[in-house]
């Protein structure tokens, strides 16, 4: 496990235990989860607009890194991120 189920407010960051991916959290509407991932300090990439339930991929050259979107509490997402050697 990359980063335990943690909640993220709208607006902030979490970065994963290696310290190689960060989340950001720009906006939550309902159930609808807009992020900005930054792998290896290389430029944000905004993901598609996401669902409460989703799992986001982000390649990495010699990993995976899976973020689970687990539950949206207003402004708040409760999100996990696991990773897989490849």
């Amino acid at each position: 496990m990359a980063l335990p189920e943690t909640g993220v407010a709208e607006g902030t960051s979490v970065t994963t235990a290696d310290g190689r991916l960060s989340v950001h959290v720009k906006s939550v509407i309902g159930n609808s989860v807009r992020l900005l991932t930054t792998l290896d300090s290389a430029k944000p990439v905004e993901q598609m607009l996401s669902s409460i339930g989703d799992r986001l991929t982000i390649e990495a050259p010699d990993k995976t890194y899976y973020v689970d979107l687990r539950r949206a509490r207003g402004n708040i997402v409760d999100l996990s991120v696991a990773q897989r050697r490849k």
